[in-house]
């Protein structure tokens, strides 16, 4: 999006006319491809592989970046990550595990007054769930 005619900011006391900019924190690129490879292993049990992968490029922090404002305008930085689940269904129990970030990358998101804000570290876990009645 962009911000609309007349649309200013005031930064350390300098008024901004940011009129026709973009928004903040919008992306040029966000894309997730998903992946996902089913296969009997019996008559009664199905097991399942998948890999999703997202990367978001472009953009700016904050409202006057695209002015391109010496100290002031800063980038979002792009990234791309990995998840991962593996599975098996028996009847109406399913049973998985899943890596998210599987790289292990650390994702600068934002930087409010000073306070800086990352994406999650790589998270392993698991899952169980049961299906009830039909």
């Amino acid at each position: 999006g962009e911000f609309d005619d007349g649309a200013v900011i005031i930064v350390q006391g300098v008024t901004y006319d940011i009129s026709g900019t973009r928004t903040n924190r919008t992306r040029d690129l966000t894309a997730v491809l998903n992946a996902i490879y089913r296969w009997p292993v019996s008559s009664t049990v199905n097991a399942f592989g998948a890999v999703t992968f997202k990367t978001e490029n472009g953009g700016y922090e904050n409202a006057i970046g695209a002015l391109k404002v010496p100290g002031q305008s800063r980038s979002l930085d792009d990234y791309s990550l990995i998840d991962l689940r593996a599975g098996a269904n028996f009847g109406s129990v399913s049973a998985s595990v899943f890596v998210q970030n599987a790289a292990d990358e650390t994702v600068f998101l934002q930087n409010v007054l000073g306070n800086e804000y990352f994406g999650s570290r790589r998270i392993i876990g698991g899952e169980i769930s049961v299906k009830f009645g039909g």
